[in-house]
């Protein structure tokens, strides 16, 4: 008997032997994409399906959306940090930083 979870059944493995064959190959988008296996502390799941109900999205999208959201933050700071070197050297910040007169204050 032929296990299913073999090497040869894997989606690689199959999409390989289709291309060999020339083919058809259709795959469903979510096989494209990368997979990633995480542990949870103690508690996170419940917070994070609570949040995925709450923002009515599957708890893998609300896991893709907070780790997009944390990474965009970081640049954000990051960009922050340089306008305030510049302005804590004397320097003026580039043109397409807000200042605080145009930003109503």
């Amino acid at each position: 008997m032929l296990a299913l979870n073999c090497a040869a059944h894997t989606p690689s493995a199959m999409m390989e032997n289709a291309m060999l064959n020339n083919e058809t190959v259709n795959m469903r988008d979510d096989d494209k994409d990368e997979k990633f296996v995480v542990r949870f502390p103690m508690g996170m799941r419940a917070r994070l399906s609570m949040a995925a109900k709450a923002s009515h999205r599957s708890m893998n999208s609300e896991c893709v959306y907070r780790i997009d959201c944390s990474l965009k933050q970081e640049q954000e700071i990051a960009r922050l940090k340089a306008v305030i070197d510049v302005l804590l050297n004397g320097g003026t910040p580039a043109s397409n930083v807000v200042q605080l007169s145009e930003a109503g204050q």
